[in-house]
């Protein structure tokens, strides 16, 4: 991909990278969900009393839980954190970091 066909600056490059970070997030859940299911749920068969295994159940959910807290987070995280430095880097104020070009370009039909 050729960098200077991208505008990083651009709010539809900001939805993009956001859509694509809450995506891997809520594919990283279903997998956190999917592959701890047989574990959350204590069977009948293990031999735990009822109240314990009630208990047990709640305990490892409440783990799952807190992790899906966890990667929730952190995904908004990084979500406000393109976005912070996306205002600092279109600073209209004269002291962004970003210059224009130095000549006025003209674009014409051929």
């Amino acid at each position: 991909m050729i960098d200077l066909s991208v505008d990083t600056t651009s709010q539809s490059f900001f939805a993009g990278q956001a859509a694509g970070t809450i995506l891997v997030a809520a594919i990283a859940l279903t997998f956190l969900w999917r592959l701890t299911k047989p574990w959350r749920n204590v069977l009948d068969k293990s031999g735990v009393a009822p109240a314990e295994r009630k208990r047990l159940q709640g305990r490892r959910n409440q783990v799952v839980v807190l992790a899906t807290v966890v990667i929730t987070v952190f995904a908004a995280m990084q979500v406000a954190g393109r976005f912070g430095r996306e205002a600092d880097d279109t600073d209209s104020s004269g002291g962004g970091t970003r210059q224009g070009p130095a000549e006025p370009v003209t674009v014409r039909p051929e």
